[in-house]
């Protein structure tokens, strides 16, 4: 997978430290990173994991920054259901708290 990016977006990514931002986030997190990823090295993820107060990380075996289509759908289909259940505890609280 090849990537162009501009200079403007490297000149301001490049002193930019994520991990002093994202734990101001404080909601639940699920992260899926591949192994194989030549982009974004793991490694990454497994700080971020560290940082986040609440934190799924699943590294996926063979594959890189752009999951293949099984994977895709496997990851899909997660994200999918955290959603929905989501969805059905919040209708659970409109109706308890009407």
């Amino acid at each position: 997978m090849k990537i162009n990016i501009g200079k403007k977006y490297y000149t301001d990514i490049v002193d930019y430290n994520i991990y002093n931002n994202i734990n101001n986030y404080k909601g639940p997190v699920l992260i899926f990173h591949g192994d194989k990823d030549r982009i974004v090295p793991y490694l990454f993820s497994m700080k971020a994991e560290e940082v986040y107060d609440n934190c799924v990380l699943r590294i996926i075996k063979d594959e890189n920054h752009g999951f293949e289509n099984e994977t895709e759908n496997m990851v899909g289909d997660v994200v999918c259901e955290k959603i929905k259940g989501i969805d059905e505890l919040k209708n659970l609280v409109e109706k308890i708290f009407k």
